[in-house]
């Protein structure tokens, strides 16, 4: 049983991680677009969405500990 929990947190807050750091990537690249003078309604609400979902899983991923 110890296994199949160890593995089961592995398979769960690995994609966390995983989500994390594409979120990062996307956030990174909207932030570059905006600075650059290229910014628009849609960036900004995606910019929004995308720091709602990374508040999300930095929650989650402070409960894994």
């Amino acid at each position: 049983m110890e296994e199949g929990l160890k593995e089961w947190k592995a398979n769960i807050f690995g994609n966390i991680k995983v989500a994390k750091r594409k979120i990062e990537a996307k956030l990174g690249g909207i932030q570059r677009m905006i600075h650059d003078g290229r910014g628009n309604p849609f960036l900004y609400k995606l910019e929004k969405d995308l720091h709602h979902q990374l508040e999300t899983l930095l929650y989650l991923e402070e409960l894994s500990w």
